[in-house]
């Protein structure tokens, strides 16, 4: 029987956590093929504004070399759309011949996979792979599941996105082979702070940076969206060094209503 390892995601971006998570599954699972399957379109957000080809890309770098037998698999950019879970499964299951499937997820992913779309189609057909975080709460899935042995670091793309948006630079928890392409495309806002220093005064982007902070701890506080409170507090004060008039164009430039 030929083991098939998973993990899909929209890797947006690929972060540390995601390394040891699937280091840790190929060792402990000894699969004969790995593969890495990024979303085009996740069933549970808004399409990225990443383009594909450079998560796949920021995959590649982070992921190779770890296994001779990884396919990073474009599947759901030729679906075109969104792609669920079960649809991969499927895929799988005629790619291969009576192979085992193993589906990694995160510990998140484990207690909510019962509301998935044809949840019955992954049980039935695939062994879930999960990781734990410490303070996780388990409570035994009634389907065929593994945990992965230790601990992983509780880490999620959406506060690598939101660090960026908020300092202008990339974190430590992202794998350092991806931190230039980053750089290079000006993903997750760093465009908008190369912008902000070319147009506010140092002293007006250092105080916008720590609005950006403070938003930020607040977001958690009052379970707003971490993204949109740093993005709200780092593009508050953009327009300050125009004049009436050239915010008036701007605003026509950009189709923004002018009150």
């Amino acid at each position: 029987i030929m083991k098939v390892l998973v993990f899909g995601g929209s890797f947006d971006p690929v972060h540390k956590g995601h390394v040891a998570l699937l280091k840790q599954a190929i060792k402990q699972i000894a699969p004969d093929v790995t593969h890495i399957v990024p979303a085009y379109h996740s069933p549970f957000k808004a399409k990225s504004p990443t383009p594909f080809r450079l998560r796949m890309q920021m995959l590649k770098q982070a992921f190779s070399g770890m296994s001779k037998h990884l396919v990073f698999d474009d599947y759901e950019l030729r679906r075109g759309g969104k792609t669920y879970t079960y649809q991969l499964i499927n895929y799988l299951l005629k790619r291969y011949k009576n192979p085992q499937i193993y589906l990694l997820v995160g510990t998140d992913c484990l207690n909510d996979l019962h509301n998935w779309k044809n949840p019955q189609v992954i049980f039935d057909n695939a062994i879930v792979v999960a990781g734990k975080r410490k303070g996780y709460n388990e409570n035994p899935a009634r389907f065929n599941h593994i945990f992965l042995p230790g601990f992983f670091p509780k880490l999620s793309s959406s506060r690598v996105r939101a660090h960026i948006w908020m300092s202008g630079s990339v974190p430590t928890t992202v794998p350092a082979q991806i931190i230039q392409t980053i750089y290079k495309n000006k993903l997750y806002g760093l465009s908008v702070h190369e912008w902000l220093k070319a147009h506010l005064k140092p002293n007006r982007y250092i105080h916008s940076q720590s609005v950006a902070e403070l938003a930020g701890a607040l977001s958690d506080i009052y379970d707003v969206n971490v993204e949109t409170a740093v993005r709200a507090g780092i593009l508050h004060d953009a327009g300050k060094g125009f004049s009436g008039p050239e915010l008036v164009r701007f605003c026509r430039t950009h189709k923004i209503r002018v009150p």
